[in-house]
């Protein structure tokens, strides 16, 4: 993504579009992680952050999309003291650093806005997971490079 943004063609307004649901769902995806170790690591979030939980634990799943609705509620959980006890224990389970990022004041308002574009920074924090390989060419000073982008799962190894 990095090459790309410093040396290949802009994103197109397709390939922006088709990156939304990405970024959406890496803010579903995390930000449940997130709640579900709250209890693990034996934090306590306040009542209302309880009962917004329990909320988002009955009808929210990782495809769920990033409604206002999940927005005002992930903005609310993320304010609250033992959701962000659990995010200080990050490196204590496995989920993305970019939720910090997606969720700052700045970013997670416009991330739901029916019009939003993924900007340059949204990209680069955004996980897409690589499927078979992507080949992609640039030229840097004259000199045309190719690099390949392998799927870095085990069972994509064999295509490799």
């Amino acid at each position: 993504k990095q090459m790309k943004i410093l040396y290949g063609l802009p994103y197109t307004q397709e390939e922006l579009t088709n990156l939304v649901p990405v970024v959406h769902n890496n803010v579903v995806q995390n930000m449940l992680l997130v709640l579900d170790n709250v209890d693990a690591f034996g934090h306590s979030p306040s009542e209302e952050a309880q009962a917004t939980m329990k909320a988002i634990a009955d009808s929210v799943t990782e495809d769920s999309p990033f409604t206002d609705e999940l927005r005002d509620q992930f903005k609310s959980l993320w304010k609250d003291e033992g959701v962000q006890a659990t995010w200080g224990e990050r490196s204590k389970y496995q989920v993305l650093d970019s939720l910090g990022y997606y969720m700052a004041e700045e970013n997670v308002d416009r991330l739901s806005d029916a019009e939003y574009v993924p900007t340059k920074m949204d990209i680069l924090q955004a996980r897409v997971r690589t499927s078979g390989i992507v080949e992609e060419k640039y030229e840097i000073d004259g000199v045309q490079f190719t690099m390949f982008d392998v799927g870095g799962q085990r069972n994509e190894r064999k295509k490799w």
